[in-house]
């Protein structure tokens, strides 16, 4: 998931640094792991919506 896609998420409840996400996804507070792409956007990785709609 791309980064400015995670943040438009319902679940998504703000950045703690430059590399990690929080998630809301559990009900809990989940983090996830922002990584760079060569593309230059910034990619959220195991992102559980990402997840849940290949199902």
């Amino acid at each position: 998931m791309k980064l400015s896609d995670c943040r438009k998420c319902k679940f998504y409840d703000g950045e703690i640094d430059g590399n990690t996400v929080c998630c809301r996804f559990w009900n809990t507070v989940d983090y996830r792991l922002i990584v760079p792409c060569k593309s230059g956007e910034a990619q959220v990785i195991v992102c559980p919506s990402d997840a849940m709609a290949s199902v």
